[in-house]
């Protein structure tokens, strides 16, 4: 079989010895008796990975242990929802609106609460200087959102693949 390379956003190409392995554990992961589809979220198997998920996820990407790490299902407009749903505990939330996604996501953020934008795409290249980092592409599929005010604000940043 020709192998296709998919570098679009969303589903991608993955390592033929990822898709092996998932191909060997699909009717029975480890010594469950089931397939992972068919686990309990509760289940102490399921629990384990989410585990080793986290930890992973802490030691390759350095998150530090005061962070919270999340997982949610859907793709990433479903998180336009999800993100104020979960993150709007004052009814206020400021978006760094950086093109067509995180206007999209500020959108959806307005049917929660008060949502704003605090720093629209003409504005970036002068609040990056200010932040002292550099500019990043317009292009990058990434979204900021900047929930919160005064005091009490939390950052949260969404990646999208």
């Amino acid at each position: 079989m020709a192998r296709v390379y998919n570098f679009s956003a969303g589903p991608s190409m993955l390592p033929e010895k990822v898709l092996k392995q998932a191909q060997a554990e699909l009717l029975e992961y480890g010594d469950s008796g089931q397939s992972v589809m068919e686990m309990s979220h509760r289940s102490k198997w399921f629990d384990a990975i989410i585990t080793d998920t986290e930890a992973t996820l802490r030691r390759v990407m350095n998150i530090p242990d005061h962070y919270k790490v999340g997982f949610f299902q859907g793709g990433a407009t479903q998180q336009f929802a999800m993100v104020p749903l979960n993150f709007m505990t004052t009814g206020k939330a400021d978006y760094i609106v950086t093109g067509n996604f995180s206007n999209l996501a500020a959108k959806e953020a307005a049917k929660f609460g008060e949502a704003g934008a605090v720093i629209l795409e003409r504005d970036l290249p002068k609040f990056f200087v200010e932040l002292g980092k550099a500019v990043a592409s317009r292009n990058m599929n990434w979204e900021t959102w900047i929930a919160g005010h005064e005091d009490e604000f939390k950052a949260i940043v969404e990646k999208y693949a």
